[in-house]
């Protein structure tokens, strides 16, 4: 009996023992747990205020750039939207404050920094540095749009140096550089991408109406040649018009592939025999009214009884005139279809290849710009655009052209601006 007793009191002392012992363990796992709890918890919190500090930041650099901002802080009436104007009195009369900002806010591998000093892409930088003082321009602001910066929450991105920025519908990449954490993307950036690649359809008069109605497709020209009774061509003079025609022709396919346009443009000549003198000045409608008194009554059914124009997609004439003078386009018009109902232009022997060319494109919609100052911008943009440029080597089809005669469907949104919706945009059907 006293063999029991002793077993068992031993048995208890060393059961207390080892409850103690877990007891104790368990304790001090617990603490270490809450420890690690509470400091990620700190610093999950520390790392969504940078988040919304870096946000706050690529705010500001955006209103900076794209919004206007300084037009607030300068006074800039009476200036012209695309001259350089020095930000002089301002927080921001210094280069280097927008410099600090810049490289405070983004990593410069993302390339964020780069987009912005290069910003916009068309016409005078919005922000530029001049012997280390800030000159700016604003010919071209936007509207920013703020996130909600109480929405933000961050999560873990690729690895430990990575992070992922949620706000709103924003995901935004924000990387650690060993020193501090930068954004890898800018808010307005992603916003103006998302819109980029959608198809515009604002139109002017003059775009997509008439037999020429978009540079697409199969095209017809036909090369109508005048021939009264007393001149007529000789097969040097027409082989001369013919030759530019051609050239014109070659031009216009090679600018046509740069937006992925495929042209197959036919070439047919006609030729109009008159009686009578025909005024070919711009505001006549002579050649219109002499084809009225043939069996073809119109310019549109003279050619479509020579040809079959259901083969082809668009379909125009160039008007070669033996006398002298400055080729022009008269493009198709409703309010003329009484009197005629095709597309054509009007060449003279003088004529260049390039005056021919943007003859040809204003009958497809190209549309050089009759206001002061949207003529100044277009310039600012695009100053060798074949409606602006006289060097047929150096002059290209530019965006806008390019959407007016129909070889996009896509119009950067710096180009709107040449568009006034109230007066003269309407939806195409």
């Amino acid at each position: 009996m006293k063999r029991i007793f002793t077993f068992a009191f031993v048995f208890l002392l060393f059961f207390s023992g080892c409850a103690k012992d877990n007891i104790a363990t368990f304790s001090e796992e617990s603490v270490v747990l809450d420890k690690k709890t509470s400091i990620n918890k700190i610093m999950g919190d520390a790392i969504t205020e940078t988040a919304k500090e870096l946000l706050e930041n690529d705010y500001k650099v955006a209103k900076l750039f794209a919004g206007g901002m300084l037009t607030e802080l300068v006074d800039v009436s009476n200036r012209e939207p695309t001259e350089l104007l020095p930000a002089a009195g301002t927080e921001y009369e210094d280069f280097f404050v927008i410099e600090k900002l810049l490289i405070s806010t983004y990593s410069v591998s993302s390339g964020v920094i780069e987009k912005y000093l290069n910003y916009p892409e068309y016409g005078t930088r919005a922000i530029t540095s001049d012997e280390g003082k800030t000159m700016f321009s604003f010919h071209y602001i936007e509207e920013i749009q703020k996130i909600n910066i109480d929405s933000v929450t961050v999560s873990d991105g690729e690895n430990s140096n990575q992070k992922i920025i949620n706000a709103d519908d924003i995901t935004i990449p924000m990387g650690f550089n060993g020193k501090e954490w930068l954004l890898e993307d800018s808010v307005f950036f992603i916003q103006r991408e998302e819109v980029v690649f959608q198809e515009c359809d604002f139109a002017i008069e003059g775009m997509n109406t008439g037999s020429a109605a978009t540079l697409t497709g199969n095209v017809l020209i036909v090369e109508v040649f005048l021939i009264d009774k007393n001149d007529s061509f000789t097969q040097e003079e027409m082989d001369s018009y013919s030759a530019k025609i051609s050239e014109s022709i070659d031009y216009i396919k090679k600018e046509a592939a740069e937006y992925g346009g495929l042209l197959n443009i036919e070439v047919n000549k006609l030729f109009f025999k008159y009686n009578t003198k025909i005024d070919l000045s711009p505001e006549s409608y002579d050649f219109d009214l002499a084809l009225a008194r043939t069996e073809y009554q119109h310019l549109d059914r003279y050619i479509s009884d020579n040809f079959d124009t259901s083969k082809y997609d668009n379909y125009l004439a160039i008007i070669c005139a033996y006398e002298n003078g400055k080729g022009y386009a008269r493009p198709f018009n409703d309010a003329d279809t009484d009197v005629f109902n095709a597309d054509r232009c009007v060449m003279f022997s003088g004529d260049d290849t390039i005056m021919l060319t943007r003859n040809i494109l204003t009958l497809f919609g190209a549309y050089l710009q009759t206001d002061s100052g949207l003529l100044k911008l277009m310039e600012n943009y695009f100053e060798d655009d074949i409606m602006l440029c006289d060097d047929l080597d150096r002059a290209y089809i530019g965006e806008l052209t390019a959407y007016q005669v129909g070889l996009t469907k896509y119009l950067d949104k710096q180009f709107h601006a040449f568009y006034n919706i109230e007066d003269k945009a309407k939806k195409t059907d």
